[in-house]
C-alpha cells in the first residue's frame, strides 16, 4: 500500500539537498568541462554561490578531484576535474647531470 506523499519522496530528497551539495552534484555531471556561473547561480543561489563553490571544493577533495577556475572575470566558470598527480607535461623539471 502506497501514501498519499510516496510519489513526492524524490523531489522532496532533492529539495532538501543543500545548494553545496547541488552545485557539487551539477560540476560532477559536467565532469571535466566548464560550467558558467548562471548554472551555478541557478541552484548555488544568486548571491551565494562562489561561496557554495568554494565549500563545494571540500567535496571535491574527499573524492580525489579538484575544481579549478578559468581565470576569467568577464566569462567566469568553474570545472571539477581529478586532482592533478606530479606535474604538469608543460613543467620542465631540472634534472642533475649525470657526469
Amino acid at each position: 500500500m502506497t501514501t498519499p506523499h510516496a510519489n513526492s519522496l524524490p523531489h522532496e530528497l532533492t529539495r532538501r539537498k543543500t545548494a553545496t551539495e547541488r552545485v557539487y552534484e551539477l560540476l560532477v555531471e559536467h565532469n571535466q568541462r566548464w560550467v558558467d556561473v548562471h548554472a551555478l547561480a541557478h541552484v548555488g543561489g544568486f548571491a551565494a554561490w562562489r561561496s557554495r563553490v568554494v565549500e563545494a571544493r571540500e567535496l571535491a577533495a574527499r573524492d580525489g578531484s579538484e575544481i579549478v577556475w578559468n581565470g576569467s572575470v568577464k566569462d567566469s566558470k568553474y570545472m571539477l576535474r581529478p586532482t592533478r598527480l606530479g606535474r604538469d607535461a608543460m613543467e620542465h623539471a631540472e634534472q642533475k647531470a649525470l657526469f
